[in-house]
């Protein structure tokens, strides 16, 4: 049930941001909402799953590929 609500969760922000952005793009250049999308993307997402999971999963050596993954492609 967890990975479902993280699933819904991503999809509404990552959607909700879309829909910002095309607002935003009417008056701001490209590269200010590229940084503000990914930096309320990260505070969002961050948020969500530092309350949502419990912290023995965070903890977990199973997260270390994920976070190597975020920080690479961040």
């Amino acid at each position: 049930m967890l990975a479902i609500f993280a699933a819904l969760m991503a999809a509404f922000f990552f959607s909700l941001t879309t829909y910002m952005s095309r607002l935003g793009l009417e008056r701001a250049t490209p590269g200010a909402v590229v940084l503000v999308s990914a930096w309320v993307n990260i505070l969002t997402f961050a948020t969500i799953f530092f309350v949502a999971l419990p912290a023995r999963l965070l903890v977990s050596a199973a997260v270390l590929p994920f976070l190597a993954a975020g920080i690479a492609i961040g």
